[in-house]
C-alpha cells in the first residue's frame, strides 16, 4: 500500500487511520450545555452510563459512539481550561 492510504503498513503491522467526527453546531452546544459541570469543573469525565443516560435525553445522539461523546467533552475541557488559563495569566500584574 501507498503511505498516506486507509490501513497503511508499517514493518508488516495494518494500523487504522485515525476517526475524525464532524459535530453539526447543534448537536456541539447540545453536549456543551449537558456536560457543562464537567467541562468547568474539577471532575473527570463523564462515565459511560452517564454518557449514555445523555444519550437516551436525546435520541439524535444515539447514533454517535459514547467514546466519541467523552472524546468531545475531553476537548471542551481542555479549551476551557486552556482559555481560563491565559485570562488568569492577563489578570496578573
Amino acid at each position: 500500500m501507498v503511505s498516506g492510504e486507509t490501513g497503511d503498513m508499517v514493518s508488516g503491522i495494518e494500523r487504522k487511520r485515525r476517526e475524525y467526527t464532524e459535530w453539526p453546531k447543534k448537536d456541539s452546544e447540545t453536549v456543551e450545555q449537558y456536560f457543562y459541570s464537567w467541562i468547568s469543573g474539577d471532575q473527570k469525565l463523564p462515565r459511560k452510563r452517564e454518557i449514555l443516560e445523555f444519550q437516551e435525553l436525546y435520541p439524535s445522539m444515539k447514533n454517535i459512539k459514547w467514546e466519541t461523546i467523552r472524546t468531545k467533552v475531553f476537548n471542551a475541557k481542555q479549551a476551557f481550561n486552556k482559555k481560563r488559563g491565559t485570562r488568569m495569566l492577563n489578570m496578573m500584574p
